[in-house]
């Protein structure tokens, strides 16, 4: 009996232990909250992605976690202005992955995004940006004459060192109408043999 006791109380502890740990994070941002769970691992382990937002909602802060809540590692992402960012998880065959919007310029009549696509690798479970490009660009100018708009789409993303990425841009002039021309950037997943924390999805000529 007094074995099973204190079998039941190193579990409590255990799991306390974890909570706490995660609670520490919320202390000065908004309460943190169980927003998704995905294989962001490298070797295809999932983990929680807890978020809460930072900076008057201009931030986001990132808690990826086991399923025991233990912390793996965090991420801090804000925007100077405007908004703040927004997220989406990308399915991949053996891992996924974490992408977020950010704002990367703005002014007057003009705003660009700029997607960033993340990574959990390695034994210490550290957050690798491994793909950066501009997902999103407005531009106009004061008298409306004039108005550009760039969007980009994920046309090919099933394997997990491979990617397409379909730029479109639409240019639209008062007295010539409008014009509309793509182009696709095709990235491949790059491997650093001298560095495993510089592995990343380079554009290929």
């Amino acid at each position: 009996m007094k074995n099973k006791i204190q079998y039941y109380l190193l579990i409590l502890i255990i799991l306390c232990s974890g909570f706490y740990v995660l609670g520490n994070y919320t202390k000065d941002k908004t309460p943190l909250k169980l927003s998704d769970t995905a294989k962001l691992m490298e070797n295809g382990t999932k983990v929680r992605i807890f978020t809460g937002n930072m900076k008057g909602g201009l931030g986001i802060e990132f808690v990826f976690t086991d399923n025991q809540n233990y912390i793996i590692n965090t991420l801090s992402v804000e925007n100077t202005n405007i908004s703040g960012p927004s997220y989406r998880i990308v399915k991949g065959n053996k891992h996924d992955w974490l992408v977020v919007t950010t704002i990367g310029e703005s002014g007057t009549g003009y705003i660009k995004y700029v997607d960033s696509w993340y990574l959990v690798t390695g034994w210490y479970g550290e957050i690798q940006k491994v793909l950066s490009y501009d997902s999103k660009i407005s531009e106009t100018d004061m008298f409306n004459t004039y108005n550009k708009e760039v969007t980009s789409d994920l046309i090919s993303g099933s394997s997990d060192d491979v990617l397409d990425i379909k730029l479109t841009t639409k240019i639209c002039k008062e007295k010539e109408g409008c014009s509309t021309s793509s182009k696709i950037n095709h990235y491949v997943w790059n491997i650093d043999i001298k560095d495993e924390s510089k592995n990343s999805f380079v554009l290929e000529k």
